[in-house]
């Protein structure tokens, strides 16, 4: 099997491309399947995109009914459209909801364009890593890895983040044409991600500017005012596009501004120490709360402080490891790249500069997912993995390392709340035995020095995390009942004329600073 893919389908960029492009819709559309016979949709068990997907839907039948104002009355928000600009992005997965919402129902329709996003997500990287020069099998791998991995699923839990699993791999694609002389790209790029949704434009334009200096000085000998020169151009073009989407931007910034709350900015100098060690577990172990490699049962770590996620594997992390041994000169540069990185990670200022929001929000870290990967790569192009057999100390750092990661999301199970429930102590359990199994795995292949074996762990554990990633809906809320019990509480007081501040978004519970109506003038879609 190996030997035949190598010959007939990885040699021709072409048919490497097909194949990814095969497996992927593959697998997403035999698990649309699913979902829509269980009753349910994608919906990441999270209640943020059971709350906006109705949300979304009512908004796109107001234009299918040939209704649209300044003002958005809809479920008693009371906002600007324009406000509702950065929560309602204006892009072509808009653009797809609206035509599919035609002929099926638009919550079916939301579910498949969330799924469209990883199909294309996954083929832009693996377009990009091409451009990088990448050998095909390292194209396949590197693309089957961002697939499946918990650091890139981990932006599903929250409904307009899922859309960077497409613009990460674009962003990257963007700056290597920019480099490669399609400069009239980027201008153009930058003014659709302000129509998407400009907070997160925010953070891929810095995520952007960091890609372009690394590229920079992993490529050439630059001297740093030709690189201070050629940095400044590209961040000018970055606000070339800000101003050409300023339209858009300008009115909802001025109504966010004057008729929602906002926190000041207070600086923390450290984080809690538990956010530390949760940094170190989802580097490489699967997480265990029912919203997969975010939050943590049993965690008493702000909220906020807890999305994100590293998680690439223990032979990922193995790999990974290689970049700090290597000598040419893009490993420098990633390695100096790493350090800083962890320099200012440590901090919680960083973390509110990188979101811009006033609290040390650290989702912006599971950005850093693909870029982890993309090195991963370069490691694999570069090393021949002589000391795969020779260096021991790998396997017991490695070791060292999940057994971290292993005991501590073995006390939280312990300090859960719900551990006594049967489903999920269940759920639990599953998940520390095939953390258990793969790192025991690992060592067996590891001392009997069977590479071929070893990386068929991986991919097994790649499978792994790729079903607990799809299985989350199960975990959490079957939406379908909650739409329709929303419409009939919302047909019931559009009848009775009452304005209530009672429903958070969309979604019925108690009010809340954070999530209750906008037509109160409080916090708007945080």
């Amino acid at each position: 099997m190996k030997k035949w893919l190598n010959e007939k389908i990885l040699n021709d960029n072409k048919k490497t491309l097909a194949l990814i492009a095969c497996l992927t819709f593959f697998v997403l559309f035999i698990y649309q399947i699913i979902l829509f016979c269980s009753g349910t949709y994608f919906n990441s068990g999270s209640d943020d995109v059971v709350q906006y997907s109705p949300f979304l839907g009512q908004y796109i039948n107001f234009f299918k009914e040939g209704y649209f104002s300044l003002y958005n009355f809809s479920n008693n928000l009371g906002a600007s459209s324009f406000a509702d600009a950065y929560y309602v992005p204006i892009d072509i997965f808009s653009l797809i909801m609206f035509v599919l919402s035609l002929v099926i129902n638009e919550i079916i329709a939301f579910s498949i364009v969330e799924l469209m996003k990883v199909f294309l997500g996954v083929m832009l990287f693996a377009v990009f890593l091409q451009k990088c020069k990448y050998k095909n099998t390292t194209v396949f791998l590197l693309s089957f890895m961002y697939f499946c991995v918990g650091g890139s699923w981990v932006l599903s839990v929250f409904p307009v983040y899922f859309s960077l699993f497409f613009y990460l791999p674009a962003s990257l694609l963007v700056v290597k044409c920019y480099r490669e002389g399609k400069k009239w790209i980027l201008p153009l790029y930058g003014t659709a991600l302000i129509f998407y949704n400009f907070y997160n434009a925010y953070t891929l334009f810095i995520f952007m500017c960091v890609a372009f200096v690394v590229g920079t000085l992993k490529d050439k000998e630059i001297g740093f005012k030709q690189l201070a020169k050629e940095t400044l151009f590209f961040a000018l073009n970055i606000v070339l596009s800000v101003f050409m989407g300023l339209f858009v931007l300008l009115p909802s910034v001025l109504y966010i501004l004057n008729n929602s709350a906002r926190d000041t900015f207070k600086f923390e100098i450290l984080f809690d120490f538990q956010i530390y060690l949760r940094m170190i577990s989802k580097m490489f172990a699967y997480e265990v709360g029912t919203v997969n490699f975010v939050g943590g049962v049993g965690s008493s770590a702000p909220y906020v402080q807890n999305h994100f996620s590293y998680y690439i594997g223990v032979l990922g992390i193995f790999i990974f490891s290689f970049i700090f041994r290597m000598k040419d000169r893009e490993s420098k540069v990633y390695k100096w790249f790493l350090i800083c990185l962890g320099c200012i990670t440590i901090f919680p200022a960083f973390s509110m500069i990188f979101t811009g929001v006033a609290t040390a929000y650290l989702r912006w870290l599971s950005l850093l997912n693909i870029v982890f990967i993309y090195m991963i790569g370069h490691i694999i192009e570069k090393c021949d993995f002589k000391e795969l057999k020779n260096k021991k100390i790998n396997l017991i750092v490695i070791g060292t390392l999940y057994l971290i990661a292993f005991a501590y999301n073995f006390i939280v199970i312990l300090t859960s709340k719900d551990i006594f429930e049967v489903n999920k102590s269940f759920y639990y359990l599953c998940i520390l035995l095939v953390v258990f199994a793969i790192a025991v795995m690992y060592i067996i292949f590891y001392l009997s020095k069977q590479k071929n074996l070893f990386v068929s762990i991986f991919v097994v554990e790649m499978i792994i995390a790729l079903v607990i990633n799809l299985s989350v809906p199960y975990n959490g809320i079957k939406s379908m009942d909650n739409v329709e019990a929303y419409e009939d509480i919302q047909n019931v007081l559009d009848k009775l004329d009452i304005k209530s501040n009672s429903l958070d978004r969309v979604y019925i519970g108690e009010s809340s600073k954070y999530n209750s109506s906008r037509y109160f003038d409080v916090l708007t879609n945080e």
